[in-house]
């Protein structure tokens, strides 16, 4: 198998216009067998159709907020930060994969990302809006180390990879995906309810996960293997 090149969507969150990446997303993509590679945040029109050609594999990170004027609602309390350039460039490169069909695996921020750009709504503060007595999705203890369960449906591409209904992951997010979007399905919830993976079924490998495993994969197997799918499906 060549080693398929993965565009990696950066974080811009200081003062200074910094761009980053947190090592452990490269450091997941070359264990697997990818070469990352963090792109830029304010690519013209042209530079993204380029991209969206020249990489094998695309991995939406985690970070910010989203504006929630993107899913038709004003900004709540208990929203965080956001990044409009960075809500920009990311929906523009969307749109430009789903065309293409080409790889795409979202991570944390990744997954509401994919979800509010496809047409679909966020819970903007689970503690503040979701209904009922929810768990703890922002865990204390480091992210090195599983939390939380989770459920997941038999008949989607998450099972497919992990193998298994029930896996143990991370948790560290207060946003969660609320009213998926058209042609998306949900794969995977926490016992709570909340939606924890969606996947697309008319694509090659659409698929988004709330947790974060891309620090696990030294440590639980079924981290490692939501990597090394993306980066086969990549390398075809």
């Amino acid at each position: 198998m060549s080693r398929p090149l993965i565009a990696i969507t950066p974080s811009n969150s200081d003062d200074f216009g910094a761009l980053h990446v947190y090592t452990s997303y490269l450091e997941s993509v070359e264990r697997s067998g990818g070469i990352p590679v963090m792109l830029p945040m304010h690519p013209s029109d042209d530079d993204i159709e380029k991209i969206a050609e020249t990489f094998d594999g695309f991995l939406f990170s985690g970070g910010e907020d989203i504006a929630p004027k993107r899913y038709g609602e004003e900004t709540s309390l208990h929203c965080g930060s956001i990044i409009p350039e960075r809500d920009d460039m990311e929906c523009r490169l969307y749109r430009a994969l789903e065309k293409m069909d080409k790889p795409v695996f979202g991570i944390c921020r990744g997954i509401q990302s994919l979800n509010v750009f496809s047409g679909g709504t966020l819970y903007q503060d689970l503690p503040s809006d979701f209904p009922g007595k929810v768990l703890q999705h922002s865990q204390r203890s480091k992210s090195t180390f599983p939390t939380q369960s989770i459920v997941v449906e038999k008949d989607s591409l998450l099972y497919d990879i992990v193998g298994k209904t029930e896996i143990y992951m991370n948790s560290h997010h207060h946003q969660a995906v609320k009213d998926p979007a058209p042609g998306w399905e949900v794969c995977a919830r926490a016992k709570d309810g909340v939606i924890e993976g969606i996947w697309r079924k008319d694509k090659t490998f659409f698929l988004g996960v709330q947790w974060h495993p891309e620090r696990l994969t030294m440590t639980v197997p079924e981290a490692k293997a939501l990597f090394d799918a993306f980066i086969q499906a990549s390398a075809k």
